[in-house]
């Protein structure tokens, strides 16, 4: 047993040597976000993005709320040029662990996830990419997002929502109605969840919500199969 961890020990440390870990933002040696670039991001209150006015726990006004879409928004920063570069790395760099190491990093992140737990979540969806997609990547960064997010609230991740459209990235897209006809009808609810969905208060993770194209649609397809509320939990919020 000594043997095998003094070997883990090793590779872990030619590992650090010869592929060290740098800072995604700005290549500094050291962690995935280094102490100077973190402190730029910004970081978001909870507000509606209708009406830009404060929420309660990061749940929406009765009169904000929209018919089939969603019922709340939580964000931990705004989509600022830095976490751009953050979770452009995490995506095209394939730095899966360093959305671990922002979960971890202070006690801001902590207390904004913990919000959730005041909403009565049933499970966690994490937003799907296609399959092309996924496999082209080798993961989805929602489902990482996801499974962070339920580690502290407790709570079920459920793989819910299938893309059965490989749509192209929005953020290449630059108006909302081309956002809003790209992503229609892009989910369908998996037949295995639809018991379980039914009247239950569902997260939707995603890394960014900007136009809110790709959640509203979303919500749209869960709250048709029965789902009562679904709030969205983002990184970034543009």
């Amino acid at each position: 047993m000594n043997f095998i961890r003094y070997t883990l020990f090793v590779f872990k440390v030619l590992t650090n040597i010869l592929f060290p870990h740098y800072c995604l933002v700005c290549k500094k040696i050291g962690k995935s976000i280094c102490y100077a670039c973190y402190k730029k991001l910004e970081k978001t209150p909870l507000s509606c993005p209708y009406c830009l006015k404060k929420t309660k726990d990061g749940a929406f006004h009765d009169t904000c709320v929209r018919p089939g879409g969603i019922d709340g928004l939580i964000s931990l920063f705004y989509y600022n040029r830095s976490l751009m570069k953050f979770l452009f790395g995490i995506k095209y760099r394939l730095a899966k662990g360093a959305l671990q190491e922002l979960f971890v990093r202070d006690d801001y992140i902590k207390q904004r996830v913990a919000v959730l737990k005041k909403h009565n979540i049933g499970a966690i969806v994490p937003i799907p990419l296609s399959r092309i997609r996924e496999n082209k990547r080798g993961f989805n960064q929602s489902n990482i997002i996801a499974g962070l997010v339920s580690h502290q609230i407790k709570k079920p991740v459920w793989q819910v929502l299938i893309r059965k459209k490989n749509t192209q990235p929005l953020a290449k897209t630059k108006s909302k109605l081309e956002r809003a006809e790209i992503i229609h009808n892009a989910f369908e609810v998996d037949e295995r969840y639809m018991k379980d969905t039914v009247g239950k208060t569902l997260l939707l993770v995603d890394d960014v919500y900007t136009s809110g194209a790709t959640t509203r649609e979303a919500a749209k397809t869960l709250k048709a199969c029965g789902v009562r509320r679904v709030f969205v939990f983002v990184v970034a919020q543009g």
